[in-house]
């Protein structure tokens, strides 16, 4: 939502033009000094603004739209902080630059330099964590959310500026500046992989080394890197079942639901506890349209977890049957295991079918990457 809201303000246009008689690098150092900040909509009917318009239009677009913002104040400059919707527990998965996210309040936030508006989000993003880096102290002084400025001084409206047309986003225009940013934001994930493959990779390859990489590779996206490194590492520590529990994952990140089915049914049979492989394999069945082999092996992993408060408390389970199409199976998958009576769930051929006829239909699947849980080797 971020990158689309700061690719629409770059289609249509919004530049960058410093105050002509006060700038806010001047104004905001002397006390009693006088500012002219113009409404969003007066921003929008200019097409250019000063750092401190646009902040307030970019704020104003981004309230709009439900993502929660802050003002940086910072010395001599204004910029802004957007909810990334993350919590500090996401950062380790993300692969971006140090400093491009903000931790606040619990919370992921990117920072903003909205004076580059013109030049698309990635660029708006990647300036404002370098300006971010920069500051001689990050400390929750320099922030304002806007939800506590609202409360505190109530919203005026303005005129209609004479003249104002309604904005138009040509959709082609948005899709292109789109694709740029987010190629330009998997480039910089593919550099701090790489950089890390680059420490984590020892002269003689271990499998701890080799899985530690792949776990990587995963978190960036690279699915079939990192199936590629799992099973470098099981040929190290052939027995190893978690190291095969994740090759599954990786699997059904490239899309093979049957490979993913036969390394998460091999990883119970090295480890039959493991009540997190468990539920893996039911997310692959699931994903594969067997949802009744699903139902048992979901079943089976509430039952070693000792209850689906246990599960939860290890794997990701939507609360509801909100979010997208994917967390919605994975609810209806969680419901119909908790609901399922039954004895242990036998590991025999017979009672947990190949996934065969999934060929047909084989996708890269990176949806279900969220829900399926890495195994610590």
């Amino acid at each position: 939502m971020i990158a689309v809201a700061m690719d629409a303000l770059a289609t249509i246009g919004i530049n960058y033009l410093p105050d002509p008689v006060n700038t806010y690098a001047s104004v905001s150092e002397r006390r009693g000094a006088v500012d002219t900040i113009y409404y969003p909509v007066e921003t929008l009917a200019r097409h250019v603004g000063d750092c401190d318009d646009s902040t307030i239009l970019t704020a104003a677009l981004l309230t709009n739209l439900g993502v929660e913002t802050c003002f940086i104040d910072a010395p001599g400059h204004i910029f802004l902080l957007a909810d990334a919707g993350l919590t500090d527990s996401d950062v380790s998965r993300l692969m971006m630059p140090d400093g491009y996210f903000v931790p606040f309040d619990g919370r992921l936030w990117i920072p903003l330099e909205t004076t580059r508006i013109k030049d698309g989000f990635a660029t708006v993003w990647a300036e404002g964590a370098h300006i971010w880096g920069g500051l001689p102290a990050h400390d929750d002084s320099l922030l304002v959310p806007l939800s506590e400025a609202r409360a505190k001084y109530p919203a005026s409206l303005p005129a209609r500026p004479a003249g104002a047309v309604p904005v138009v986003v040509p959709p082609d225009s948005l899709a292109r500046r789109l694709n740029a940013s987010v190629a330009e934001i998997g480039a910089w994930r593919q550099e701090q992989l790489e950089a890390l493959r680059a420490q984590l990779e020892p002269p003689k390859p271990t499998a701890k080394g080799l899985a530690e990489v792949a776990r990587l590779d995963l978190a960036g996206g690279s699915s079939a890197r990192a199936a590629e490194g799992l099973r470098a590492a099981l040929a190290l520590e052939p027995t190893n079942a978690r190291l095969a529990a994740n090759l599954g994952a990786a699997q059904a990140g490239e899309g093979d639901l049957p490979g993913a089915a036969s390394s998460l049914v091999s990883a119970l049979r090295r480890d039959p506890s493991d009540f997190v492989t468990w539920w893996n394999a039911a997310v692959v069945y699931d994903a594969a349209g067997d949802s009744t082999t699903a139902t048992r092996l979901a079943a089976e992993a509430i039952r070693r977890a000792g209850g689906s408060a246990g599960l939860a408390a290890a794997v990701p389970t939507p609360a509801g049957s909100q979010g997208d199409v994917t967390a919605r199976s994975v609810a209806r998958l969680l419901s119909r295991g908790t609901s399922l009576r039954g004895g242990a769930v036998s590991l025999d051929a017979a009672r947990i079918p190949d996934l065969r006829a999934a060929e047909a239909n084989r996708r890269p699947r990176p949806e279900l990457l969220p829900w399926l849980t890495w195994r610590t080797p």
